[in-house]
């Protein structure tokens, strides 16, 4: 299932963004602040819509850890609770729609003036009265309609209560399948146990294939312990693969995770981040191998010009047509947010 239409509101520093025609392999573009991150976490919301806990994990993203419950005004536009955020998404040629709501969950707190005491209901209400009530979670309103179907109504929570009290519910079952590469936060434990799956799946050829167009003396590729996974480059010994350069990494670590999402979304926010101008070439032609061949669509990020020619240059040399290929330029002007 692919991602076609994104409509975003009230969301991060987008008042309102309406991005459409997504492909097989999408690239933005912008400068710093623009809101490249912002569009690639709201498509990960809509692809786990019943996971509250994952408008937490995008934060940690950014490296901003939850110690306060009012915290969760991170995601609202201009930190303002009132700004609802409301993602909708269309996949497929619109014959699937899906649509959350973001609304903050309230404790009533009732004083009772006479004896200046105050006494908490852990009631979950959406009242707008901030006078007498305090943030402690997030509440996800979601719907889901497939072609010929009813749309579906969903809601899940999570609540801070001596620690996340999550709700999903039972009823709903997710179809979708995305993931965020993040090269900062454990990447090579992250390929490791990725790496382990494609072996376990008997798909390791497949990966040996593609980084041998990248250097043809990989013959093999295999795990140690403590995480180290090894490279066979026709020596005596096998080479730990941290010395084979950023370029092997990162692409290793991104073809593993293309492998592990299979009809899926990968998403790579600065993909071009720590590596030589001179291998962007190369991770984008490993990528469209690899996109291809388990069909998983692909959202990335930038703000290098290197990057989007290479971006092209591969495209160029790998199909015979661009109708897989987009490339979307966010700028804001003002307090208005435009897509070109």
């Amino acid at each position: 299932m692919k991602l076609k239409n994104i409509d975003i509101q009230n969301f991060r520093g987008f008042k309102k963004l309406e991005i459409q025609d997504f492909q097989k392999i999408n690239l933005l573009v912008g400068k710093n602040n623009s809101g490249k991150s912002s569009v690639l976490e709201a498509i990960f919301l809509s692809c786990g819509i019943s996971n509250p806990q994952l408008a937490i994990n995008i934060d940690f993203f950014r490296g901003l850890i939850h110690r306060y419950t009012d915290d969760f005004r991170f995601i609202f536009y201009k930190l303002d609770y009132n700004n609802e955020p409301c993602i909708k998404t269309s996949f497929d040629s619109d014959e699937y729609k899906r649509e959350l709501h973001i609304k903050p969950s309230k404790e009533i707190l009732l004083r009772e003036s006479a004896k200046q005491t105050e006494s908490r209901i852990g009631n979950i209400t959406t009242d707008t009265d901030n006078n007498s009530q305090q943030v402690n979670g997030l509440i996800f309103r979601f719907s889901t309609k497939g072609k010929h179907e009813q749309k579906k109504d969903f809601q899940s929570s999570i609540i801070i209560n001596g620690g996340n009290v999550l709700e999903i519910p039972k009823n709903y079952k997710e179809l979708l399948r995305a993931s965020f590469f993040l090269r900062k936060y454990g990447e090579l434990d992250s390929t490791y146990q990725y790496l382990d799956q494609v072996i376990s799946a008997k798909e390791k050829g497949n990966i040996i294939e593609i980084l041998q167009e990248i250097d043809a003396n990989i013959t093999d590729l295999s795990l140690g312990a403590h995480n180290v996974i090894y490279c066979d480059i026709g020596l005596e010994r096998l080479v730990p693969i941290n010395l084979m350069g950023d370029g092997i990494n990162q692409i290793l670590g991104i073809l593993v995770h293309i492998a592990n999402l299979k009809d899926g979304i990968l998403l790579i926010d600065e993909i071009d981040n720590g590596l030589h101008y001179t291998t962007l070439k190369t991770l984008w032609k490993a990528i469209l191998h690899a996109s291809e061949k388990y069909k998983t669509q692909i959202f990335a990020t930038t703000h290098s010009d290197e990057c989007v020619s290479a971006y092209s240059q591969a495209y160029k040399e790998f199909y015979d047509s661009q109708v897989n290929l987009r490339l979307f330029r966010i700028e804001k002007k003002g307090q208005e947010d435009i897509k070109l």
